[in-house]
């Protein structure tokens, strides 16, 4: 179960446009933001 359930995340998390992350670096954002309010809100939404 877990096996599946890692890579249904890991296919939706890269999912998410880089567009998305390139913007949120591009205001200043730092990895650990990017991450936890970009590409994981978005990865819920796929």
């Amino acid at each position: 179960m877990l096996p599946m359930v890692a890579t249904l995340s890991d296919n939706a998390l890269r999912a998410v446009p880089d567009s998305l992350r390139q913007g949120a670096y591009a205001l200043g954002a730092t990895s650990y933001e990017v991450t936890t309010q970009v590409v994981v809100p978005a990865g819920f939404q796929e």
